[in-house]
Parts: C-alpha cells; structure tokens; sequence
C-alpha cells in the first residue's frame, strides 16, 4: 500500500563485453587492466561491446584497476531493469539519490514476488507531496 505504478524498462546500453581501464600516469606509469566475458555475449547474439575507463590517472595499485574492470564486466553482463513508482512520502522520510532501498514486490503482473535490494537512481517530489516518485535500478537476470 505504500507505493503505486510500478513500472520497469530493461536498458541493455550498459551490457560490455570487453572492459579496459587505465591509471597511474601521475608517477610516471602507466597501468592497464583488460577483462572480458569470454565471448558469452557475442556468442549469444549481441555485438561486441567495449568500455574503455582512463578517468584513474591518481592509481597506483594493479588490483584496483583489475577489480575495476571486473566489476564493470560483472555488472555489464546482464542488461540493467529500471523500476519506476510512486511511494508515499510519510513512508520515505529523508530519500535520496544514492539510498539503497528494499522494495517488497506482491502479485505484479511482470515482476516475481520477492524482497528486492535496489539503489536509487532518482526521487522527485517537494515537501507539500503526498507521493515521491523514485527510479531505482538492478540487474536484470538471464
């Protein structure tokens, strides 16, 4: 009863088959990690994709940037569900960009039954509102 007009889109425009990162030009070096999927999305239809990250010129660490482009094919491998609502503004004191929230989802039409952890991407509303409305966002799985 808290929230209303829970809608979704799955944006596959963050998928990444192959992710390059780049740093530590401020000492002199440069480091580079490289990862990829294995050809599992390629194989599974959809075209090569590259994100190409040389925005860390302060690391110094090798595995910070491994883990960076890990992570960037870890969550680049599945496209990525967007969940708008409506939630009632005496139940959300305080939400903010950024906030993890738990949304309970029961008998929608599209979206399973279950307790879901997602962070949110955007709130809208003022102080005189009855409703915020909020986008959050979460992996979407195979």
């Amino acid at each position: 009863p808290a929230i209303r007009k829970l809608t979704e889109k799955v944006s596959p425009e963050f998928m990444t088959s192959v992710a390059i990162f780049t740093g530590g030009k401020d000492d002199d070096r440069v480091l580079v990690s490289r990862k990829d999927d294995g050809g599992v999305l390629v194989a599974a239809g959809f075209p090569l994709s590259e994100v190409w990250d040389s925005s860390h010129s302060t690391v110094s660490e090798q595995a910070t940037l491994d883990g960076w482009a890990a992570g960037a094919i870890r969550d680049g491998s599945a496209p990525v569900a967007f969940w708008s609502f409506d939630v009632r503004a005496e139940q959300a004191p305080g939400l903010r960009h950024g906030d993890w929230c738990r949304v309970e989802v029961r008998d929608h039409y599209w979206i399973p039954d279950g307790l879901y952890e997602r962070r949110i991407v955007e709130v809208s509303g003022d102080e005189e509102s009855e409703w915020l409305s909020v986008t959050i966002a979460g992996m979407q799985g195979w």
